[in-house]
């Protein structure tokens, strides 16, 4: 705050992370945790020409303020971010996780959102999995966007903003329809539409996946009875996070709410991505047994796109295996893409799976994979998602015969 303006032009803020300190103070006491910080104190007075002022943000985060001209890079900082220091006789090479803030940059904030800033960019790098990051003035544009949009996403889940589209799910060698799925929709109170790929990380970073999760359940239960009621009578298939299925109330949670909306649990059937169950394999295990018993169908999602492991993959007790539209949209490219394809489905048929193709866009797509005895898929070739009363005239379309 005491900073003039000319200070404030060329200071930069530096937030640097101690790894592993608790671990090292686990492992050698600590007084040696004190002892490396006033060591690594030292260190970084020496690294910078002019002087600079350090501060302990947390026990084990520093935050240094550089008053020079120089515009740093990473490669600025290597002497910074893995220090060498000689204490007691040995040697300690210590790793910081880094991260700059230019104070021109935020020419009107105070101390505290000054360091609040830094430290969200400092996260932003543990998460990038990288050691160093650097602020910059369209971040802050773009933290407050996403502020702004998450403050109205907590306040669209339970109003008519969230509603779901379906898209039919068909059985190759006859064209019946075996299904549909369930795909979240979010129109914003200004009247623009929100992809699903932006609000559904943004729900799962913020911890309101559980209530989308349970809004589009909710929604498909009550879109299940009005299909019935048009004798339409297919099971509709919902997408769960890998944060609920590592909950171990989530299938009391799931059938308490079949229960309340009266809806029969093999009705509904539940998709997760490969890669969560990997991730989640533990609780999964225990989930997928419990729906099993209770008749609702799992599906492996998007099969192939994240980290596939076959030791793992032939314990899940699931039903059906979903083909990842990348190798879908791909397969007629090569002869290799299109034999990817054919081990995929000849793999789940080894495992009592049915196999499933999503992204059918194109005839020669669906004859080859009826060729390749893939057994069902979904894709704008046969139907785009569409709202429920488009749905039903739809289906009832198909019956007529027109």
């Amino acid at each position: 705050a005491g900073l003039s303006p000319i200070e404030r032009k060329d200071c930069k803020v530096l937030m640097l992370f101690v790894e592993e300190l608790s671990y090292s103070e686990v492992l050698f006491g600590v007084q040696f945790g004190r002892n490396l910080m006033q060591h690594l104190h030292a260190h970084l007075k020496a690294c910078f020409v002019r002087s600079i002022d350090i501060a302990l943000f947390e026990r084990d985060t520093l935050v240094l303020l550089v008053y020079d001209r120089q515009d740093y890079e990473r490669e600025d900082l290597e002497h910074v971010l893995h220090p060498r220091l000689q204490m007691d006789d040995s040697l300690h090479v210590i790793d910081l996780l880094g991260c700059l803030v230019r104070m021109s940059d935020l020419p009107d904030k105070t101390p505290a959102q000054v360091l609040g800033i830094a430290k969200s960019t400092l996260e932003q790098a543990k998460h990038d999995n990288v050691d160093f990051g650097v602020f910059s003035s369209m971040q802050l544009q773009l933290h407050q966007s996403r502020y702004s949009l998450l403050k109205d996403l907590r306040e669209a889940i339970p109003t008519e903003q969230f509603f779901i589209h379906i898209q039919p799910k068909i059985r190759l060698s006859d064209g019946a329809l075996v299904g549909f799925e369930v795909l979240a929709r979010w129109r914003h109170k200004d009247g623009d539409m929100i992809p699903p790929d932006q609000f559904v990380k943004m729900a799962e970073t913020s911890g309101l996946i559980d209530r989308l999760d349970r809004r589009v359940t909710r929604l498909a239960c009550r879109a299940q009875m009005i299909l019935a009621e048009h004798n339409v009578r297919a099971p509709l298939s919902v997408n769960v996070s890998g944060i609920e299925l590592s909950r171990p109330d989530f299938v009391e949670n799931f059938t308490e709410l079949l229960q309340t909306e009266k809806v029969l649990p093999k009705s509904l059937e539940i998709e997760v991505t490969e890669t969560r169950l990997i991730e989640e394999r533990k609780a999964a295990l225990k989930h997928l047994k419990r729906f099993k018993e209770l008749g609702v169908r799992v599906s492996i999602d998007d099969f192939g796109a994240g980290y596939s492991s076959l030791a793992y993959l032939s314990t899940l007790d699931t039903e059906v295996l979903k083909i990842d539209r990348q190798f879908i949209t791909r397969m007629l490219e090569t002869k290799e893409d299109r034999q990817v394809v054919k081990m995929i489905i000849d793999l789940g048929h080894t495992l009592g799976m049915e196999v499933l193709a999503e992204g059918i866009e194109t005839q020669d797509q669906y004859d080859a994979l009826l060729e390749m005895e893939c057994d069902t898929g979904q894709g704008y070739f046969m139907a785009k998602p569409m709202p429920l009363e488009q749905v039903i005239e739809w289906c009832r379309s198909r019956k007529n015969g027109s």
